[in-house]
């Protein structure tokens, strides 16, 4: 098994819980801060998701801190809430 495919294969197994649990720290803070957004605007989890062009689920997940989210993600996410990505970091980095 080759070291990539070892990986997604670990990843797909980890039950959820273990994922939440290992969150980092800047991860489970800008997940705070995209929900908090999110809420102030008055936007449901699919709101945001449609807007956004990501998953309600992966929008759930980011916002627990579960995934370690790209540049290209960030800015959807920031288009669709109508900031600058930079106030997503606001007070967190």
């Amino acid at each position: 098994m080759t070291k990539a495919l070892f990986k997604k294969t670990v990843a797909l197994t980890t039950p959820r819980t273990d994922r939440k649990e290992n969150a980092k720290p800047i991860q489970k803070a800008l997940g705070e801060r995209i929900r908090k957004l999110r809420i102030d605007k008055a936007l449901s989890q699919t709101a945001l998701a449609e807007l956004s062009g990501l998953s309600p689920s992966y929008i759930g997940e980011i916002e627990r801190g579960e995934h370690d989210i790209g540049v290209s993600t960030l800015k959807a996410v920031a288009r669709a809430l109508d900031t600058e990505g930079s106030r997503l970091f606001e007070g967190i980095a």
